[in-house]
């Protein structure tokens, strides 16, 4: 185990040891920090929780690649409370390299939820697709887990008949109103026509608004700042409120770089002088290997949470370790260190350099299909 690895083993075991409840602490921090314990054979501390105990022991399994465990965690609990929403964590945890068995486990439990987006690269797609024959299409789930296939059938070159049907059913309806059909469109669309994406982006942000956009607008900027940075930057500057700038300046910067058309925009929100807006900024400029701009909006995030700012700062840094930058992840936290106490204010409390080292560790596992390191939605 490297400096690093123990490093995030140790703030794992520290954040999982405190049991005070937190608003910063959700169940998925704590299953994180369970696989980074599964990962590195690491003992999981007890949750005096028994619900969280389950997700965690479950997280920790699939850090460790106990696919058996995985399996028997969710037939000796799914039937009951505990196990209420045990596979859809499974699905976040263990899709990528079990996604057979967890489909099959979610055909004899339609009672629970599961996650279909992250099972789309079965080898099974349509065996995946049937589980929704129950299910009305215009559901998130569906829509997600329909739209996600179709993308791997895009991506693949490979799509098929049954899925591309199924996402026409779903089209007919055109159910806009639903955020995630919205992003799963506006990610179906780049991938055929770059001018179709960006006017439907530009419907969509004028009728829902741009901070309405997720993953659909990452999909079209990420791909158009690297063909025409000049115009993608355009998109962004004329959006029609700061914060709709900061809700689409993320994919601007998504290849860890700032391009010299984007440095306005962000000058111009540093001149607000608001320190919400810095640290937003700060949240997206962890991400990128330009110390100097980072540097120019740190100093407002000290009106914030210590729990808030390594919420914050996290995703950037552990987005650069998951690309292979690993001494610019080091360099942004040394910058952002003395803005996280290392210890927290009461022996109750996770300590905010503790929750970023967990949030940030290289072994944790991206929780969207195309979330670890470059590549587009």
């Amino acid at each position: 185990m490297n400096r690093l690895e123990q490093r995030s083993v140790d703030a794992a075991k520290r954040l999982l040891q405190v049991q005070e409840e937190s608003p910063y602490i959700k169940l998925v921090v704590k299953e994180l920090a369970g696989w980074i314990l599964g990962r590195f054979d690491q003992r999981l501390p007890v949750q005096s929780n028994a619900i969280d105990d389950h997700h965690i022991h479950l997280s920790a399994a699939a850090g460790a690649s106990e696919f058996q465990l995985i399996e028997q965690l969710l037939n000796d609990f799914l039937a009951t409370e505990k196990g209420d929403k045990l596979l859809f964590s499974a699905c976040d945890f263990a899709g990528d390299f079990m996604a057979e068995q967890l489909i099959e486990i979610a055909a004899r439990h339609p009672e629970n939820m599961f996650n279909g987006r992250m099972l789309a690269n079965t080898s099974n797609p349509l065996r995946l697709l049937e589980l929704l024959c129950d299910h009305s299409l215009i559901e998130s789930n569906a829509i997600e887990t329909v739209g996600e296939l179709v993308l791997v059938g895009l991506d693949s070159h490979e799509p098929l008949v049954r899925v591309e049907q199924r996402w026409e059913e779903v089209m007919i309806e055109y159910p806009s109103n639903l955020r995630m059909f919205r992003d799963v469109l506006l990610r179906i669309t780049v991938r055929k026509s770059m001018s179709d994406a960006i006017s439907l982006l530009q419907d969509f942000a004028n009728d829902w608004g741009a901070e309405n956009l997720y993953d659909g607008v990452r999909a079209v900027l990420t791909r158009l700042v690297r063909e025409d940075p000049a115009r993608a930057s355009k998109l962004v500057a004329n959006c029609h409120s700061h914060w709709d700038q900061l809700a689409w300046l993320e994919s601007l910067l998504w290849w860890f770089e700032v391009p010299k058309e984007a440095k306005p925009i962000i000058d111009d929100l540093v001149a607000i002088g608001d320190p919400e807006v810095d640290m937003a900024l700060a949240r997206l400029l962890t991400r990128t290997k330009t110390p100097e701009l980072l540097g120019s909006v740190l100093e407002s995030s000290d009106e914030f949470m210590p729990l808030e700012r390594a919420l914050d700062f996290a995703p950037g840094v552990y987005q650069l370790r998951a690309a292979g930058f690993m001494y610019e992840a080091e360099q942004v936290r040394e910058q952002v260190l003395p803005f996280l106490p290392i210890t927290s204010q009461s022996n109750d409390e996770v300590s905010a350099i503790d929750l970023f080292d967990v949030l940030s560790a290289p072994d944790i596992p991206p929780l969207v299909p195309w979330g670890a390191g470059p590549g587009s939605p």
